[in-house]
């Protein structure tokens, strides 16, 4: 069975919708455990901006990581949408936000499911294991709200993808940049300097395609300045010694992808289980094994499969592994301190052996052509969606709270009344850079042709 081009995906959209709807609001949790606590007191401080028309430019006393200025926090969300703070509460624009990101990140698997032409079976397939894995949905509830940034990384490889089939330069990099630019404003800057990483693998190793490399770049970080000169120039960062390891064993790895853990699950692992939890279940897991595998086997039998892509992806999981990223990072890397816990790392693998292992298990459909083969596909994709409502349960907001110390008290900070004149000025200087860069990439789409590359298969 086909793809339905509207009623259908809309459907889907609609019970993302509901499913974090009822995440964030079961219970009625205070939302204010974990990390939660400090993004109630970025909103509140961001809503007295709003509302005063006053710039942020420093609280009146050292809050996070043991910073004052507020304008050089990365981890802000300063996208458009805050403006509605001013007639909303916290927990409804987390949820407003949260939904937002959601139905982009929808856009896109859409996008890529209609190129490739998944059948509805496949669809459901992505859907679920992109949007309610172990991974997303536990650092969500840990309070780490700057992972809303996960669903614009189907869009990054989108346009990443366009670009790497195609010959010559095209609009995609710039799109691509765009995406960090993106990440960046909603204070997503873990994800940003992961993809910049995956697109330094993918394209560093062949000389004709540094320019792309450059330009996407140099648009990301040329939009994402007001963000990130000020956060480089000011922002204290933790040491590069003693830095959490990534995935220890093998053991962990498997336990990450098909046990249920709750909360509180940790006594064995050098953090909560929601640095390490990509939990699909037992079925998801054995599909999306099969998947990768076949696709692996299928292209490279016919000399389709693209080596570049490999390699920047067993890279990339090379260092969620152990201690790799905290042994790199003493070398003084950029932003190497900053990505402590490398176990982070291993989203943009998995969600690329998601996508494949969809388009593997929709050519198998294919080849087929048999209706029982697609209803015994429903029946374990069925399996799946239980396995992820129970986790549903596991880390709704309201099961955090309670399995954690409860709902912690939220502090009132004012802004201070003064700053540095070179922290002002670096301030400006940065917001400028970041007017110029879109104002060039906007100029520079306008000139070129419209997006044109290979499919995805």
């Amino acid at each position: 069975m086909r793809i339905n081009k509207l009623l259908f995906p809309l459907t889907l959209l609609l019970v993302g919708l509901v499913y974090w709807g009822f995440f964030y609001f079961r219970g009625s949790p205070a939302i204010a455990h974990g990390d939660w606590v400090k993004e109630q007191v970025y909103l509140d401080t961001l809503r007295f901006v709003v509302q005063h028309f006053q710039m942020p430019w420093a609280w009146d006393k050292p809050f996070y990581h043991g910073a004052n200025l507020f304008m050089a926090n990365p981890e802000v969300v300063f996208t458009p949408d805050v403006l509605l703070l001013r007639w909303l509460t916290n927990g409804q624009f987390f949820y407003l936000h949260h939904c937002i990101l959601y139905a982009l990140g929808f856009f896109f698997i859409d996008k890529i499911a209609q190129e490739a032409r998944w059948r509805t079976s496949v669809y459901v397939f992505v859907f679920l294991l992109f949007n309610f894995n172990g991974y997303i949905t536990s650092h969500i509830s840990e309070g780490h709200f700057q992972w809303t940034g996960y669903y614009l990384i189907p869009a990054f490889l989108y346009f990443l993808y366009k670009s790497s089939c195609a010959e010559q330069h095209k609009p995609a990099e710039i799109f691509a940049g765009c995406i960090l630019g993106a990440l960046f404003a909603n204070g997503s800057f873990h994800i940003a300097i992961w993809l910049s990483l995956f697109t330094t693998f993918l394209f560093v190793f062949e000389r004709k395609a540094w320019v792309k490399l450059v330009v996407i770049l140099t648009v990301g970080y040329g939009l994402g300045a007001f963000r990130v000169m000020p956060a480089l120039a000011y922002f204290s960062t933790a040491p590069t010694t003693g830095m959490q390891s990534g995935y220890t064993d093998v053991s962990l790895l498997l336990n990450a992808f098909t046990q249920l853990r709750a909360h509180g699950f940790g006594a064995s692992t050098t953090q909560g289980w929601w640095e390490y939890s990509l939990y699909i279940g037992f079925t998801g897991f054995f599909l999306l094994v099969v998947g990768v595998t076949r696709y692996l086997l299928i292209e490279s039998k016919h000399n389709r499969l693209n080596y570049r892509w490999v390699l920047a992806t067993v890279l990339m999981f090379l260092l969620s592994l152990g201690n790799t990223w905290g042994v790199l990072a003493t070398f003084q890397l950029p932003f190497g301190s900053i990505e402590r816990l490398s176990s982070r790392f291993i989203v943009i693998p998995f969600l690329l052996c998601v996508l494949v292992s969809g388009c593997a298990i929709n050519n198998v459909l294919a080849d087929v052509r048999r209706q029982r083969a697609e209803i015994f596909l429903y029946v374990l994709v069925m399996f799946v969606g239980i396995d992820l409502f129970y986790q549903l349960l596991n880390w709704s907001l309201i099961a955090t709270e309670l399995a954690s110390s409860g709902p912690q008290d939220i502090p009132t900070i004012a802004l201070a009344d003064t700053a540095v004149i070179g922290y002002k000025l670096t301030v400006k200087l940065a917001w400028l850079m970041s007017a110029v860069a879109a104002a060039t990439s906007y100029l520079y789409v306008r000139r070129t042709q419209p997006l044109h590359a290979s499919k995805f298969r």
